[in-house]
């Protein structure tokens, strides 16, 4: 044999394993080992993000090749809180399953578009997350059992962090028979999972212990599955939610207990994102506790590990408890713009739940210190963008903040005095409009006309407001100084 004919034998058995190659990947994929399953890529896995060179490859296989580094990509960028990667992982994910649906491969193009919904749940783009979702299994396609749970799961997902409990619970209820006769012991583990994180966010919202008991029990059947599949990642997830539910219980010491042993799994595998999670938890129990020291030292590592990576939402969730510590340690200034920080880190992404959370927390912290102007503004805010949450915790704490306003005596913060005032021709948005204008005035005034100190004087980003001057105060680009034109550039 010459060695033209050599190279092109050898060509040809690198291509025709490539799909066995791939389908080795998924399953390290799938018991989290995506290091592993990287190196199992060989010269296809080039890096997170960076898509090879597959012009050689026919289109099933570069299909292939493209969804597991895309998903690996997603995976790894994640654990390792790598600015970009979900973007780059959508990129070659969305590629994928392109050419998937080319080739009418209806299992494939459905479990690759599946992926493509996690890197948006990541980022916290739950409404695009959701979409894809429903058009994988709008479209009917006869997908295997236990392709179809897997899917099913990722929705629960999705509404259980749109607060939407009772929609995951029917996911689960179409998964379970799926699961309990197709499925592994990773798919097992991921039913029992689901199904406590159901009932931890119903107990927690609802303040019903014996939701939150009997998800302490399936949070053990799941971690007891996950182990059995070898994922132990997952099983670290199972721990530190345990740990969690025990802090809502008030067991203090089985919850540190737990998310301890959590969060030193999370770090011996590499998985910053999920070990940040545990850290802003252990945050909470110390607030609890009133250990306000070891409250600030836990909420601001977790707000370093994902600071710099592409989960939005997680970091909206970790300001916000690192600016209750603040505010209780006295910090107020600092507090105040960590709120606003969390505010639009989750607007970023669309995460109008996250976002009015960190409103109506700020409320809570700053209600006895706040005018009735500023108070006004705050509230309306928080209601919203909270106006949709179907949170019943969410609704009670914006009633209890309005009861308060009340009963200290400063019912004008709602309404004007009944013999000065004068319902005619009333507006609320337009007076809420013509008190925030009053604010900038005074901010921009003392700031000698400059926004980014007018800004920090009001507790938000030069960004922000910007985009309120351009948009509801255009009358007040006077009142800011005002940039030289710069020289034409002759090229």
């Amino acid at each position: 044999m010459n060695i033209s004919n050599a190279l092109k034998e050898r060509q040809k058995t690198v291509i025709s394993g490539v799909i066995a190659m791939c389908n080795s990947a998924r399953r390290l994929e799938d018991s989290g080992e995506y290091a592993k399953a990287a190196e199992v890529l060989g010269e296809w896995w080039q890096g997170i993000g960076v898509r090879p060179d597959l012009d050689k490859l026919p289109k099933n296989q570069k299909a292939a090749v493209l969804s597991r580094v895309g998903a690996l990509s997603g995976w790894l960028g994640s654990t390792q809180q790598i600015a970009g990667s979900q973007e780059k992982a959508k990129d070659l994910i969305s590629e994928g399953a392109d050419l998937f649906e080319a080739l009418n491969d209806h299992p494939n193009w459905a479990e690759t578009r599946s992926d493509l919904a996690v890197c948006y749940w990541r980022e916290g783009a739950f409404d695009e997350a959701r979409i894809i979702l429903d058009d994988v299994f709008g479209n009917n396609f006869n997908l295997s059992p236990e392709l179809e749970g897997k899917i099913l799961l990722r929705s629960v997902n999705v509404e259980i962090s749109t607060c939407h409990y009772s929609r995951a619970q029917d996911f689960i209820n179409k998964a379970t028979p799926l699961i309990e006769k197709n499925g592994n012991n990773l798919l097992l583990g991921k039913l029992y999972f689901h199904r406590a994180l159901v009932s931890h966010c119903q107990g927690e919202d609802k303040h019903v212990s014996t939701f939150l008991l009997s998800a302490i029990d399936d949070y053990r059947q799941a971690g007891f599955y996950y182990k059995k599949a070898k994922h132990y990642i997952y099983a670290a997830t199972a721990e530190s939610n345990a740990g969690n539910v025990y802090r809502l219980l008030k067991n203090y010491k089985n919850a540190h207990s737990h998310l301890d042993k959590a969060v030193y799994l999370f770090i011996k595998l590499k998985d910053q994102s999920s070990a940040a999670l545990v850290y802003e938890n252990k945050a909470q129990a110390f607030l609890a506790e009133n250990k306000l020291a070891d409250a600030e030292a836990a909420a601001r590592a977790s707000v370093a590990m994902v600071s710099v990576g592409d989960e939005k939402s997680l970091l909206a969730e970790s300001l916000t408890t690192l600016a209750i510590v603040l505010s209780r340690r006295g910090a107020l200034n600092e507090a105040i713009h960590t709120f606003v920080e969390a505010k639009e880190t989750a607007l970023s992404v669309g995460d109008k739940e996250s976002a009015g959370t960190a409103v109506l927390t700020q409320l809570e912290e700053f209600q006895s210190d706040l005018t009735p102007v500023i108070f006004r503004s705050l509230y309306l805010e928080a209601d919203e963008l909270l106006k949709n949450s179907p949170k019943i915790g969410t609704v009670d704490r914006l009633q209890r903040i309005a009861r308060k306003q009340f009963e200290i005596g400063n019912s004008d913060t709602f309404f004007e005095s009944e013999k000065t005032f004068d319902w005619i021709n009333f507006s609320l948005p337009e007076a809420v409009r013509l008190y925030e204008k009053g604010f900038i005035v005074k901010a921009l005034s003392e700031a000698g006309g400059r926004v980014t100190k007018a800004a920090g004087l009001l507790g938000m980003s030069h960004q922000s407001l910007s985009l309120i001057l351009h948009q509801r105060h255009n009358d007040l680009q006077q009142h800011r100084i005002q940039r030289k034109p710069r020289g034409k550039k002759i090229f």
